[in-house]
């Protein structure tokens, strides 16, 4: 012992442990901490040509429950042992954060999960759905079969613009699908077709079709319009469905005052 200086220790005249300004140093292919010779400790030794670090907490009756192990310097584990769980705390406003290379890839606070710009969250064996911000847009990214978004129990899906009160698309199960603009309901599906509010503009031709083949269609070719029926003959009914004009066999009829 030296006044003002080191206390040293020794086992069988081989010194072990030594005091120094900064702390402690230690001899020896293990070194063991017991904060109760029951409950934890801490030990330090070679395992085979690598050296790890256990830290080690354990029951009253000896049995392992958690740890945290770093091997040959390379890698750190934290284990929990009998189907236990792990929790990482911060102490009051404290933050988690989680480094790599130097760089934080991500920090969770008291109420978010937050990562930084161009960091993506990667799900699947092969990175098949990736979800990112790369500091100007936001991205989802599917890259492995169908993107599938499932609502049970009858509830709908909603796309809103910045304001939650702003709808954008409406999806119902077993339902209409709705879509708006500036939140008013310009375009709906139904189980008859689809329901239009408003205007519809077109740069191609309005048609309907049976079995992939047209049967009626509406067009026009920047010059002339053009109303054409395909198949059987054209009639132009009243709204008590009475044929008012009729162009069949190559005859145009006309039924009433003109």
């Amino acid at each position: 012992i030296k006044a003002d200086g080191a206390v040293e220790l020794y086992y069988d005249n081989v010194k072990k442990l030594e005091t120094t300004a900064a702390g402690v140093n230690m001899t020896g292919s293990s070194h063991n901490f017991y904060a109760d010779a029951n409950h934890a400790y801490l030990y330090v030794r070679p395992v085979g040509s690598g050296v790890y670090a256990n830290f080690l907490g354990t029951s009253a009756d000896g049995t392992k429950h958690c740890g945290m192990t770093t091997w040959n310097g390379s890698n750190v584990y934290i284990d929990s042992h009998s189907n236990g769980t792990i929790d990482l705390r911060a102490s009051g406003t404290g933050n988690i954060g989680f480094q790599t290379n130097s760089a934080v890839r991500m920090t969770i606070d008291d109420a978010n999960i937050l990562l930084p710009d161009s960091q993506v969250l990667n799900f699947g064996a092969g990175n098949d759905l990736q979800i990112y911000h790369d500091g100007s847009n936001s991205y989802l990214k599917n890259t492995e079969g169908a993107l599938n978004i499932i609502s049970d129990d009858d509830s709908p899906v909603y796309i809103r613009g910045g304001s939650t009160a702003e709808m954008m698309a409406e999806f119902h199960d077993n339902g209409a699908v709705k879509l708006f603009y500036d939140n008013a309901n310009k375009l709906e599906t139904t189980s008859s077709g689809v329901s239009v509010t408003g205007n519809v503009a077109s740069t191609g031709s309005f048609y309907q079709s049976t079995s992939g083949s047209t049967r009626f269609s509406l067009s026009n070719d920047g010059a002339n319009t053009y109303l054409e029926n395909e198949l059987g003959s054209f009639y132009i009914k009243t709204v008590d469905n009475i044929n008012t004009l009729g162009v069949y066999n190559g005859t145009v009829r006309v039924i009433g005052d003109l």
